[in-house]
């Protein structure tokens, strides 16, 4: 509700309101500015956090008119081809706010391309003086360049370039500060501090500055007639009889007093008045009992108090700094998209006098949006965490065949007063007319927590009388219990919706009568999803469908898709969930290309995986099905999976019995291990398929990407994302309810079945099998293998088999099997098994070819059984190779990384040291070439894994008394992670050889940087420098450090594929060679055992 006012400056400043008197100011003619060639801005130059009063104050005056270029965000790209969207993209990522909020600080128009164009070329100029990223400047110092001892000597150093201040005059200031306060009264020095921090709050440059369109809209809030009281109907929307008193819920609750619901007296929505809960107050105590929260009833009786919700703020918003309690007074222009809707919103005002906008967030095509823009209070509102009902909760509330209606409140917050102290707080200015909030605005932090907690009184007192019941801020949702008798629950639904509309009547709520659904079904919309009590699903309405629809077919159409587009896709997809279940597993490359256009700023073409992916979406034209809500009744199994680099395994308790399953991966299989710990998820679900179905499944894993990438439904692996999505397949086909948890490694059932061979899983090798494909093939069937070793047909098909527990085979064991249908089996047993094979296909009636040693013998052979070879061939002899293949793990172990010697460390530090002695180096590229000796030396020495020693801070490192060495103490690391108060220790000594000298290094690399003024006393000691010799505050990545010793091995021409973790294994190499330290230390040395 607003209420419009005549408001002097007095009143706005006691009361904290956010307006200022209206004025106006000239423009300034802009001086003139010559460019020859359009600057561009710098790599990883930004304004992000940073002030940006100076460059709006350069925006304001406007373009000036000599202006022949403008700035560019990179050299292809001309600012003055750029179109509004482009240009806000930009500006977004320039300095992480809105472009139509800078045009408003600035007072230019945020619809004019040309205004928008010339505020991107500002603030890229503006950049490009201040935006630089963080970081020390590498210079040559003036100073003494002595060499220092150790890292810590430079915290006793004064830095070049700053000159301490001079004390005396600091002690002269403060003295005349301090005669000048003993001069003057109590009362001068209070009324000099008063005007400072109103000086201080008070906005220097801003106005109010009311558009033309504004004014020329015709707009005079004062000639309308304010309502004071409600009007009233019932349901079929006539007069009703206000002599005539309906009976009370309560009474025909316990009663069962008749009741008439076509009679009840409700509100009229169309003649609504603001604030009726507080007109029934005596009902509202009623209904509340003694654990009903203290506030409601004071807000119910006095209004909401604004104050009550303050806390102190302080931080940066739009360029400026706060620090106060409060909130100080400001103002903020409407939004120029108010233009737009300008019929819209008058008739908001003038004809319903409420609900008016101070600035608006875009609007639908079908309806636009109302809100009033409280970012800048909200700053000072303390967090107000309270939980939601939504539709996640429905379906626990709905039975099958249960009735169903919905109610919506009319204007929800528009219930509830402010305190007249508290309205000022929000107003807004519309054509030259001042207006303030007398209800809880929309986009006020606090008025949902208000709403709902008021609300949530209503819904308890309901289910106090049986009534089922949710609340989602003024949206209603009532259920019946659900009747097998039609009549009996019709009854019951007619019930329960009178007594819902007596009460929410009587406690002075208006009900938007043409938004309700009163006639109880099994059918209704609630929150944007049809909920059905038949089907027990949520069901996708046909108007939310079409809609989707007609945006992905928009997309496809385009060769190139901008970055809003993208969204509103994506968008609508997540929306989507509860009727489509998995839809986030299927957007996730169009999450990518979002990404990409927030990176690039530019549109995605619509090809390859984004193509399929929304073509993948076109199974919703004619998609009818649903998903069926779980029953809260259901059986619960455990499955462990894992995944060694060879094999997978599993292990599930059914019933009363464990089994354990398993297989190898291909010998060829070089995926990461994460790719097959979820791929070992996938197979172990479909080798117990039918086991499984319709049970909630807890399986425990210890990959922790796997478990992320589930529970996120994907993640930036396109292949884990596409094992997900197969995962996902199977357990909705099977009415799987999976859940994965973690275990450690250590503990997982499945660790053992996952690193196991045995040799009765060899088969025969690629030439003996067609050998004897070619001499007594085709075969029909493997009757003993694995997926991984069934045999090949001619055509490359595997043969069917039949192995329990695995899924390509078919779930039964050899022994139960009918083997006269089978026109030629093929088998291929373990030595201990060629008897009881041989007697099932003897008795099957087969010929059979049996494939063991030449002189294998079968001992407690029935006696009138007798093995005729009817024709035999020799596949190999003892000690031929390629005969017969076995699984071996060594066989999968994955080579070590080469290790690196003292001949190629000493060969890169002599190639270094040449480079430096170089005429012409810049300082950057003395800075790299000194970080990458004191490296390379230092891993070698200390067995460091790379990971941890970019990430060493210079506190972590101390130099020994006698000047010896260095001591390294790792707190944070690979073996670190969560531990506190661990720590791992390394002592590094001088050595003879300079040339390889760790400490000589380190110490070399210190005092160049203090050479060029760059601190490293706190921080990364290791960092990166950008293009334009800027020292980051950076660690220097592992692939940083790969990059830099290929290079230097290449061009040496000794490059063997080493990578940095080489260093660490040539460091424990030599240990072990030279005897100069035991087993033990060698292996605390490598593996980061604490001493």
């Amino acid at each position: 509700m607003l209420e419009c006012r005549k408001l002097d400056r007095t009143t706005f400043d006691r009361s904290g309101c956010t307006w200022e008197a209206c004025e106006y100011v000239n423009r300034i003619k802009h001086g003139n500015m010559l460019m020859v060639l359009p600057p561009v801005l710098k790599k990883r130059y930004s304004l992000k956090g940073m002030k940006l009063v100076p460059v709006i104050k350069r925006i304001r005056p406007g373009q000036p008119e000599s202006l022949k270029g403008l700035a560019r965000m990179n050299k292809e790209l001309k600012t003055e081809n750029l179109n509004m969207e482009e240009i806000a993209q930009h500006v977004k990522v320039l300095t992480g706010e809105d472009l139509d909020e800078i045009c408003q600080l600035s007072g230019r128009s945020d619809d004019d391309v040309g205004e928008a164009r010339w505020i991107l070329h500002s603030l890229i100029i503006y950049a490009n003086e201040f935006g630089q990223p963080k970081g020390q400047d590498l210079q040559v110092s003036e100073g003494d360049s002595a060499p220092i001892q150790s890292t810590s000597d430079m915290d006793t150093q004064p830095k070049a370039g700053k000159r301490k201040p001079d004390s005396s005059t600091a002690s002269d200031t403060l003295e005349d500060r301090i005669a000048s306060l003993e001069k003057k009264t109590k009362v001068e020095i209070i009324t000099e501090l008063k005007d400072k921090g109103t000086t201080d709050t008070t906005i220097g440059d801003s106005f109010v500055q009311i558009p033309e369109w504004e004014l020329e809209s015709g707009f005079d809030p004062l000639n309308v007639t304010v309502r004071e009281k409600p009007a009233w109907l019932t349901l079929k929307g006539r007069v009703p009889s206000l002599t005539n008193l309906s009976p009370r819920a309560e009474e025909v609750y316990h009663d069962n007093v008749l009741f008439d619901i076509d009679s009840l007296q409700l509100r009229d929505p169309d003649k609504f008045v603001s604030g009726q809960l507080h007109n029934c107050v005596s009902e509202w105590r009623l209904i509340l009992d003694e654990n009903a929260h203290q506030d409601v009833v004071k807000w119910l009786e006095d209004g909401v108090d604004v104050g009550e919700f303050f806390r102190r703020f302080k931080g940066n918003f739009k360029g400026r700094n706060y620090d106060s309690e409060i909130p100080p007074r400001n103002y903020f222009q409407n939004a120029a998209i108010c233009k737009n809707t300008l019929l819209f919103y008058i008739k908001r005002i003038v004809r319903e006098n409420f609900n008016w906008v101070h600035q608006t967030f875009g609007k639908e095509p079908s309806k636009p949006r109302l809100c009033h823009d409280e970012r800048y209070l909200n700053l000072w509102v303390k967090d107000l965490p309270f939980h939601l009902e939504n539709l996640k909760d429905v379906h626990r509330l709905v039975q099958e065949n249960a009735l169903m209606i919905t109610c919506d409140e009319k204007s929800g917050y528009d219930h509830v007063n402010l305190q007249e102290s508290s309205q000022t707080y929000f107003g807004i200015q519309f054509g030259g007319f001042y207006m303030t909030y007398t209800t809880l605005p929309f986009g006020w932090k606090a008025s949902p927590f208000i709403y709902q907690s008021i609300g949530i009184c209503v819904t308890s007192y309901l289910r106090q009388l049986d009534v089922i019941n949710t609340l989602y801020i003024d949206d209603r949702f009532v259920v019946t219990g659900g009747s097998k008798n039609s009549d009996d629950a019709i009854l019951e639904a007619s019930k329960i919706t009178y007594m819902v509309l007596q009460l929410l009547t009587r406690l002075g709520y208006t009900l938007s009568l043409s938004k309700c659904s009163l006639i109880p079904g099994t059918c209704k919309k609630f929150l944007g999803f049809l909920v059905d009590s038949v089907k027990q699903a949520y069901i996708l309405p046909d108007d939310k469908k079409l809609k989707f629809i007609d945006l992905r077919k928009s997309i496809l159409l385009m060769d190139e898709v901008d970055l809003r587009t993208l969204q509103r896709f994506c968008g609508k997809c997540i929306s989507l969930t509860l009727a489509v279940p998995g839809c986030k597993l299927f957007c996730r490359e169009v999450n990518a290309a979002i990404s990409t256009c927030v990176k690039n700023s530019r549109k995605v073409k619509v090809l390859g995986p984004l193509r399929d992916e929304l073509m993948h979406w076109r199974f919703l034209d004619t998609w009818t099905g649903y998903s069926k809500w779980r029953s809260e009744f259901h059986k619960v199994i455990e499955l462990s999976t894992d995944s060694s680099g060879f094999r997978y395994g599993a292990s599930v308790k059914l019933e009363a019995s464990t089994m354990t399953l398993g297989d190898y991966w291909d010998t060829n299989d070089c995926r990461p291990i994460h790719e097959k710990e979820a791929d070992a998820v996938l197979k172990s679900l479909q080798s117990l398929d039918s086991s499984l179905q319709d049970s909630r499944v807890d399986l425990f894993t210890d990959n922790m990407a796997v478990i992320a990438a589930w529970e996120n439904q994907g993640c930036k692996s396109r292949a884990l994302s596409c094992s997900m999505k197969e995962i996902f397949s199977h357990v909705s086909t099977y009415n799987i309810d999976l859940h994965l948890k973690y275990v450690p490694s250590c503990l997982n059932e499945a660790d053992a079945p996952s690193r196991l061979t045995n040799t009765a899983d060899s088969m025969l090798s690629e030439e003996s099998w067609l050998l004897v494909e070619s001499l007594y093939g085709p075969h029909s069937v493997d009757l003993m293998s694995l997926d991984s070793n069934v045999m090949k047909s001619s055509t490359g098909v595997p043969l069917k088999h039949f192995t329990h527990g695995l899924p390509h085979v078919l779930q039964e064991l050899i022994c139960s099997q009918n083997l006269r249908s089978e026109q030629n089996p093929y088998v291929y047993p373990p030595f201990v098994l060629v008897f009881p094979v041989l007697s099932l296909l003897v008795r099957a009636g087969h010929f059979l070819y049996n494939y063991c040693p030449r002189n294998a013998t079968f001992t407690n052979m029935v006696a009138n059984f007798e093995i005729l070879p009817v024709e035999s061939v020799c596949l190999g002899m003892k000690g031929d190779k390629g005969v017969v293949k076995t699984y071996q793990n060594v066989a999968f172990i994955l080579d070590k990384a080469k290790p690196i010697f003292l001949t190629k460390i000493r060969s890169i530090s002599a190639f270094i040291s040449r480079e430096l002695q170089k005429d012409g180096s810049k300082l950057k590229e003395k800075f790299v070439l000194y970080r990458d000796q004191a490296w390379f030396k230092l891993q070698y020495f200390a067995g460091d894994r790379a990971s941890d020693l970019s990430i060493v801070v210079a506190q972590e490192v101390k130099f020994l008394k006698d000047g010896s060495g260095f001591v390294f103490q790792h707190t944070f690391g690979k073996t670190l992670r969560g531990k506190k108060g661990r720590s791992n220790s390394f002592v590094i000594k001088r050595c003879d050889d300079n040339v390889v000298c760790p400490v000589k290094g380190l110490l070399d690399f210190v005092q160049f940087a203090h050479s060029c003024n760059v601190d490293l006393t706190k921080g990364y000691l290791f960092r990166v420098v950008s293009e334009s010799g800027r020292v980051l505050e950076k660690p220097v990545s592992y692939s940083v450090v790969y990059e830099r010793l290929r290079y230097y091995l290449s061009t040496l021409g000794i490059y063997e594929g080493e990578t940095p973790h080489s260093f660490r294994s040539g460091c424990t190499v030599t240990m072990a060679l030279s005897d100069s330290a035991s087993k033990c230390s060698r292996s605390d040395n490598s593996r980061w055992v604490v001493r």
